[in-house]
């Protein structure tokens, strides 16, 4: 750590964390965060997290509960921008209650590489990917929300390999999901869309018309940004 300053105060058994920055061999971080304990049975906190330029090993390195929350981060290999704000009531052990935690998260980064594809990489090759393993990946830009136990990732544009791909989902924390990737441009001539669902374990998938037919996207940002 090269540098390090926040703001720390408390009243009413209520602490706060206010323009907390870092500057580490890792990456920067800035957070804001809150911790209140009415009761023993009634702990709540929440926070506002962004970390800039930082790998997702570190990240998780960092902040464990990342992991849990966003699995997804683990795929894409390179540097990125992550943001996560969220409240949630915890236990006395200062764990998470993934039922009651609410958010938002963005995840930005260029020249980044798919990961290890494991039981995906079928699906790359009935795609007929150049490379079944990894895909570069020039730009991302997706953002979404934590609610209800689950994750939910809005429409996004992926350029990788020889495809452009709008993709949406839900992840539940109990690693399931259900994703649906409208495939734009590919060496196949035609649009088409894939469901993926399951676990990645053992998931599933069906071909179907594409869902989102066009460049543009519905643009969610403004929902983020209420929330």
């Amino acid at each position: 750590v090269k540098n390090l300053r926040a703001k720390i105060s408390g009243r009413g058994r209520c602490v706060r964390i206010s323009d907390a920055k870092a500057e580490t061999n890792m990456g920067n971080i800035d957070l804001d965060a809150f911790y209140y304990t009415k009761s023993k049975k009634n702990i709540s906190a929440g926070f506002d997290l962004l970390l800039s330029d930082i790998y997702a090993d570190q990240a998780i390195h960092l902040f464990p509960d990342v992991d849990s929350l966003l699995p997804m981060l683990k795929t894409f290999k390179g540097k990125r921008n992550l943001e996560l704000a969220a409240t949630s009531r915890l236990d006395t052990m200062m764990r998470i209650k993934y039922p009651s935690l609410s958010g938002v998260f963005k995840i930005s980064g260029r020249e980044l590489t798919l990961g290890d594809l494991g039981s995906l990489k079928k699906v790359t090759r009935l795609l007929l990917f150049r490379d079944n393993s990894r895909g570069y990946i020039e730009e991302l830009d997706v953002c979404g929300i934590v609610a209800d136990n689950e994750l939910e990732v809005f429409p996004f544009m992926l350029n990788v390999d020889r495809y452009k791909i709008a993709l949406r989902g839900l992840q539940s924390f109990t690693q399931g999901f259900n994703y649906h990737a409208s495939i734009q441009k590919s060496p196949i001539p035609f649009k088409f869309g894939i469901d993926l669902y399951g676990d990645f374990d053992d998931f599933k998938y069906k071909f179907r018309n594409a869902r989102y037919k066009f460049d543009t996207l519905p643009d969610y940002s403004a929902k983020v940004n209420e929330l």
